[in-house]
């Protein structure tokens, strides 16, 4: 995605930013991109966070990498590194005070949590094949948009028709990632690993993917684990999710009114109770249906 087709020369902009919160107390980072580098559509961007507390995180990244001549590949890589300090979770199903309780389950006590110090270490790649349907199959395969002030202005990559042989753009996605958190307090290490697999299709019917006026986007995927860790490893998830963006047009006091409507949707098929009434063969908190995270805001 090129917003700009003029602007090739590698641009390097960077933000500090403070805030506080119980796991940092107050915390101070700063962010940066370096865009259109390595190649005119691709950027690098990384950022480091640290707290009063001790937490800290480090996450570097880069979207949009291309191989010359596999120009319908995109490969989007992500490190991560992070400790978390004073984090309620509700893990465990015999929590001092809690015993005979799984935490988190419907009708357990609020209060029933761990205290712990949270170590979180991650790596990703997201591979993407655009096919040759609908806007993907246009010659140059990258897509240039027409903005002005952030709004579309003329180069919709979708929402002419429901048809994506016809409209959008519709990608094959495989992302393999290693992740390990580990839980720490004075009667508790718990380190929890996945290496996983998540594959899917999607089809990007929206006009403009990141301001989107019109149109729509539907994707599917299933995501298997590997490890063979007890309860927490072999598990399997299957994901569903889709929008649609109503154009309620232009008024006096704004240039671009959408209504957005969205839905999304897991389901766990190896999802087990044991005798205990521990739950096995099911995603660590930290995959599976989750709100929140680096990936989905969470919302009230």
């Amino acid at each position: 995605v090129i917003e700009d087709p003029l602007a090739s020369e590698p641009v390097f902009n960077a933000v500090p930013f403070g805030f506080f919160s119980e796991s940092f107390g107050l915390g101070v980072g700063v962010g940066g991109v370096l865009s259109h580098f390595p190649r005119p559509e691709s950027s690098l961007y990384g950022a480091v966070t640290l707290g009063t507390s001790g937490s800290y995180n480090v996450a570097l990244g880069a979207t949009q990498l291309r191989i010359p001549g596999w120009d319908r590949w995109v490969f989007n890589p992500l490190v991560m590194g992070a400790r978390y300090q004073n984090q309620d979770l509700y893990v465990g199903t015999q929590n001092p005070g809690f015993e005979g309780q799984r935490a988190g389950a419907h009708g357990s006590d609020p209060e029933n949590t761990l205290n712990v110090t949270q170590w979180d270490n991650r790596v990703e790649m997201e591979i993407t094949y655009l096919l040759p349907t609908g806007h993907g199959k246009k010659e140059p395969v990258l897509h240039v948009y027409e903005v002005q002030d952030g709004s579309l202005r003329a180069g919709p990559s979708g929402g002419e028709s429901w048809n994506p042989l016809d409209s959008g753009r519709s990608y094959l996605f495989f992302t393999p990632r290693w992740r390990e958190q580990t839980l720490e307090n004075d009667a508790l290490n718990l380190p929890v690993e996945t290496l996983n697999v998540q594959t899917g299709v999607r089809w990007d019917n929206r006009d403009y993917p990141l301001n989107p006026s019109r149109g729509n986007f539907l994707e599917f995927s299933y995501q298997r684990d590997f490890l063979d860790q007890e309860s927490l490893g072999g598990w399997e998830a299957w994901f569903g999710e889709a929008e649609q963006l109503l154009n309620l047009g232009s008024s006096r006091a704004s240039a671009q009114r959408v209504l957005a409507f969205q839905a999304w949707a897991a389901y766990v098929p190896t999802w087990e109770t044991d005798d205990s009434g521990a739950v096995v063969w099911r995603p660590p908190q930290y995959e599976g249906a989750t709100l929140g995270g680096f990936y989905r805001l969470r919302g009230f």
